[in-house]
């Protein structure tokens, strides 16, 4: 069972290298179908957004589609190895895994047409056997059925004439080319399929009722249920009309999931972090919003929780079609979405420029701005700045409809109001000198004269 040793150097390349080729394609193609099924499952119980876990389970698919193909190699080569030399003869392990290797081209061929399945039938782990029409509902079915995959079989009975050549009997052929083979494919079976990326974990909602409506579905538990069906009721008539401004009535919308928490420590506990105690809920993906029950926060009056309920709401729809807007557009338009304008709004813009002094766009693209309540004030603020002063709310209405035809949103602001975003940034800045001037030389607040109603 010699081989040259240049041979043996080199005729494992070409297989190995095809597979893992197959591998990362059907990966790639497969992926893209299984994060519906696999991260709202997650989600749940994930301590991070749904933007992070995705990203984390695309690597994690990438990584394991690149090292697991030679690990697999690798040790069916082992085993085969190891059987070889106790039926007697002495191969070298170069030469066995060169012989894994083009047994393994048939796999590779069984990859392509996993991925082919998988562009026609959406699924995003198809069976390339009987399971295909046989539905396998226990491990031990699953199994059998793995052994009917006609290209494990091509590759078992490859390895199993290529040792009958080299001297093996017919029966420590089969024990050593064909048996690793067909272990690989019943393990295999066991980890992909139905649950073997997502365990079978209880939700955090488990249990808890739902209020179904036209734009959201709403979960909450028992201990809310005197109460949550009336907010339920708000949030959706509010995502609804929302909804029907933004795009037509009739066109096809995923409900919002908003899960209900009774208290901010709840909220805390499912989110997995200390959030601070203004923050009354947590977006978790772009369907996914975490809310605490308004009313129950000391340090949040009733009124402005059920707002902020709503300005997350807007967050939510606005987002996805707000193209390349800054986050200050996004979060200052959902703000005056859904917080009527006050004088409890200027007075609030008062407080945070003294805190925070003259702030700027860079200030404005900072996450963690948002986690407090001076920013969506803030955001707001230059939102009305550029309402009041460039045509009002039609021209706010009119630089969302640009961005979400497709238009850069600098190019929508220079169309609108005749400035670059360097100029817009300065007449704002100024405008804030006036307002603290103002309020310097005044013992009383001052309403900033730049808000729009």
């Amino acid at each position: 069972m010699s081989d040259t040793e240049a041979h043996e150097r080199r005729g494992w390349v070409g297989p190995l290298v095809l597979l893992v080729a197959a591998s990362v394609l059907y990966a790639r193609v497969g992926v893209g179908e299984a994060i519906p099924h696999v991260i709202p499952g997650l989600l749940e119980r994930s301590l991070v957004p749904e933007s992070e876990l995705a990203r984390t389970f695309r690597a994690l698919i990438f990584g394991l589609s690149v090292f697991l193909p030679p690990l697999i190699l690798f040790s069916i080569t082992a085993i085969t190895w190891g059987f070889a030399r106790l039926s007697g003869i002495r191969p070298g392990f170069s030469g066995v895994f060169t012989l894994v290797a083009r047994a393994s081209l048939f796999a590779t061929a069984g990859l392509l047409v996993k991925t082919s399945l998988v562009l026609i039938t959406k699924m995003p782990d198809p069976p390339v056997n009987l399971g295909f029409w046989i539905d396998a509902k226990t491990p031990v079915k699953a199994a059998l059925l793995a052994l009917t995959n006609p290209f494990v079989v091509a590759s078992a009975a490859v390895s199993t004439r290529s040792l009958r050549a080299h001297g093996l009997t017919i029966e420590r052929a089969v024990l050593a080319g064909a048996a690793p083979w067909a272990l690989g494919a019943m393990l295999f079976a066991q980890s992909s399929g139905s649950g073997g990326l997502v365990p079978e974990v209880a939700p955090v909602t488990e249990g808890w009722a739902v209020v179904e409506g036209r734009a959201t579905i709403v979960r909450h538990p028992a201990s809310l249920e005197r109460v949550a069906p009336s907010l339920a009721e708000a949030l959706d008539t509010y995502a609804s009309r929302l909804g029907d401004k933004l795009q037509p009535a009739n066109a096809e919308r995923d409900p919002l999931r908003i899960d209900l928490f009774p208290d901010h420590a709840a909220l805390e506990r499912a989110t997995g972090e200390a959030l601070p105690v203004e923050v009354t809920g947590s977006i978790r993906g772009k369907n996914l919003l975490y809310l605490e029950m308004p009313g129950r926060n000391p340090a949040v009056p009733e009124s402005r929780g059920i707002e902020d309920a709503a300005r997350y709401v807007a967050l939510m729809m606005l987002a996805p079609r707000a193209g390349d807007a800054p986050r200050w557009f996004v979060e200052g338009l959902a703000h005056a979405e859904a917080v009527p304008y006050s004088e409890d709004i200027d007075r609030m813009y008062l407080g945070s420029l003294k805190r925070r002094g003259v702030p700027s766009l860079d200030v404005l693209a900072e996450p963690g701005l948002y986690r407090v309540a001076d920013g969506p004030v803030l955001a707001r603020a230059l939102v009305d700045f550029i309402a009041y002063r460039y045509g009002g709310r039609a021209a706010i209405d009119g630089l969302l409809r640009d961005v979400m035809g497709g238009k850069p949103f600098r190019d929508a602001v220079y169309e609108r109001t005749r400035l670059t975003m360097t100029a817009l940034e300065t007449e704002w800045q100024d405008s804030i000198r006036a307002i603290l001037q103002s309020a310097d030389s005044s013992s009383s607040s001052v309403a900033p004269p730049d808000s729009a109603p």
